[in-house]
């Protein structure tokens, strides 16, 4: 699978070359380290991805939670009051599609960010995240442009510290 070539990958090359931040973040948007701060559920049961997602936010005063299936994710959630989600669409127990469903229909979280993460990039899948309730989809593995425009796109992060009036809007 995708997900057994990508872990394979990081055994062989190791993880630094995911681990620098690009400037992409810093220099291209603006975003200084502590200028926003977000309360992130990270849906993930690979803990090599857990760690690969953790350590591209670290340092950016964001408050990473995870969650190794949808039955975590979804109890998570009932008591804590997150900004955005980020969500594995395979996992055991319960899958990010489900999860998704209950999240949407019985907790009535309809306005919270929920972005697809899969190594499943086809037009059809990422259709099938959208149906079900989610707002947008990012494939892995992961590319830390990506991560960081979702973070600008679904939190209204200020372009700046200089222009905190000024926000991006998530497109809905």
């Amino acid at each position: 699978s995708v997900s057994n070539l990508f872990n394979t990958l990081i055994n062989v090359t190791g993880e630094k070359f995911l681990l620098e931040k690009p400037s992409y973040f810093n220099q291209k948007n603006g975003l200084s380290n502590n200028c926003y701060s977000a309360q992130i559920l990270l849906v993930e049961d690979n803990k090599l991805n857990q760690e690969i997602v953790k350590e591209l936010l670290n340092g950016y005063n964001f408050e990473i939670d995870t969650a190794e299936n949808g039955l975590q994710a979804i109890e998570k959630i009932k008591y804590h009051d997150y900004q955005l989600v980020f969500m594995d669409i395979q996992m055991p127990e319960m899958d990010g599609i489900q999860a998704t469903k209950i999240i949407r229909n019985e907790l009535d979280k309809k306005e919270l960010p929920i972005i697809a993460m899969t190594a499943h990039a086809m037009k059809s899948e990422v259709d099938r995240c959208l149906n079900v309730g989610m707002n947008d989809h990012i494939s892995k593995p992961l590319h830390p442009e990506q991560l960081y425009a979702s973070l600008h796109k679904w939190l209204a992060i200020p372009v700046s510290a200089n222009t905190t009036s000024s926000h991006l809007k998530p497109d809905r």
